[in-house]
Protein backbone atom coordinates (compact mmCIF):
# COMPACT_ATOMS: atom_id res chain seq x y z
CA UNK A 1 0.00 0.00 0.00
CA UNK A 2 1.28 3.38 -0.73
CA UNK A 3 2.60 5.90 1.61
CA UNK A 4 0.22 8.74 1.19
CA UNK A 5 -0.09 11.69 3.30
CA UNK A 6 -3.67 12.06 4.65
CA UNK A 7 -5.38 15.90 4.07
CA UNK A 8 -6.60 15.60 7.27
CA UNK A 9 -3.09 15.38 9.32
CA UNK A 10 -1.81 17.97 10.66
CA UNK A 11 0.86 20.23 8.68
CA UNK A 12 2.54 23.84 9.33
CA UNK A 13 1.00 26.67 8.01
CA UNK A 14 2.86 28.05 5.69
CA UNK A 15 1.98 24.75 3.66
CA UNK A 16 -1.66 25.35 3.43
CA UNK A 17 -1.79 26.99 -0.09
CA UNK A 18 -4.43 30.20 -0.62
CA UNK A 19 -7.82 30.42 -0.26
CA UNK A 20 -8.24 27.56 1.34
CA UNK A 21 -9.37 27.10 5.52
CA UNK A 22 -7.17 25.24 8.52
CA UNK A 23 -7.80 24.69 12.18
CA UNK A 24 -5.24 25.42 14.50
CA UNK A 25 -4.00 22.31 15.77
CA UNK A 26 -0.71 23.46 17.76
CA UNK A 27 1.57 26.64 18.27
CA UNK A 28 5.49 25.42 18.31
CA UNK A 29 8.40 27.09 19.15
CA UNK A 30 10.06 29.35 21.99
CA UNK A 31 7.65 30.55 25.22
CA UNK A 32 7.90 33.93 23.97
CA UNK A 33 6.93 33.21 20.54
CA UNK A 34 3.83 31.37 21.09
CA UNK A 35 2.86 34.27 23.55
CA UNK A 36 3.02 36.14 20.67
CA UNK A 37 0.98 34.23 18.73
CA UNK A 38 -1.30 33.49 20.59
CA UNK A 39 -2.29 36.85 21.59
CA UNK A 40 -2.79 37.77 17.86
CA UNK A 41 -5.36 34.59 17.74
CA UNK A 42 -3.09 32.30 16.88
CA UNK A 43 -4.55 29.61 19.01
CA UNK A 44 -5.47 26.06 19.38
CA UNK A 45 -8.92 25.19 17.91
CA UNK A 46 -9.11 28.50 15.86
CA UNK A 47 -10.18 28.49 12.26
CA UNK A 48 -7.83 30.66 10.05
CA UNK A 49 -7.73 31.43 6.34
CA UNK A 50 -4.71 31.87 3.92
CA UNK A 51 -5.69 34.91 1.75
CA UNK A 52 -2.70 35.63 -0.81
CA UNK A 53 1.13 35.75 -0.51
CA UNK A 54 3.05 39.21 -1.19
CA UNK A 55 4.37 39.27 -4.88
CA UNK A 56 8.16 37.51 -3.79
CA UNK A 57 6.02 35.09 -1.85
CA UNK A 58 6.79 36.54 1.91
CA UNK A 59 5.17 37.37 3.83
CA UNK A 60 1.84 35.64 3.31
CA UNK A 61 -2.15 37.24 4.78
CA UNK A 62 -4.15 35.02 6.69
CA UNK A 63 -7.67 35.57 8.24
CA UNK A 64 -7.91 34.62 12.07
CA UNK A 65 -10.77 35.68 13.99
CA UNK A 66 -11.64 38.52 11.77
CA UNK A 67 -8.62 40.05 11.92
CA UNK A 68 -6.54 39.83 8.66
CA UNK A 69 -2.31 39.57 9.64
CA UNK A 70 0.44 39.23 7.76
CA UNK A 71 3.09 36.63 8.98
CA UNK A 72 6.45 35.33 7.13
CA UNK A 73 6.19 32.07 5.65
CA UNK A 74 9.32 31.08 8.76
CA UNK A 75 6.55 31.95 11.40
CA UNK A 76 4.00 30.25 10.23
CA UNK A 77 6.14 27.13 10.01
CA UNK A 78 5.24 26.81 13.99
CA UNK A 79 1.52 26.94 13.16
CA UNK A 80 0.51 23.70 13.36
CA UNK A 81 -2.84 23.29 11.30
CA UNK A 82 -5.27 20.33 9.95
CA UNK A 83 -7.08 21.59 6.28
CA UNK A 84 -10.72 21.72 6.46
CA UNK A 85 -13.34 22.53 3.74
CA UNK A 86 -14.04 25.54 4.44
CA UNK A 87 -14.56 28.04 7.99
CA UNK A 88 -17.81 25.85 9.92
CA UNK A 89 -18.32 29.36 11.51
CA UNK A 90 -18.97 31.25 8.58
CA UNK A 91 -19.89 28.72 6.02
CA UNK A 92 -23.89 29.16 6.76
CA UNK A 93 -23.19 32.89 6.10
CA UNK A 94 -20.96 32.72 2.65
CA UNK A 95 -17.79 34.30 3.54
CA UNK A 96 -14.65 32.93 2.38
Amino acid sequence: MPNTPDAAEPRPLNEIPPGQWAEIVRVQGPPRWRRRLYALGFVPGAAVYVEHAAPLGDPVQYRVRDTWLALRRQTARHIWVRPLAQDPARAEHGSP
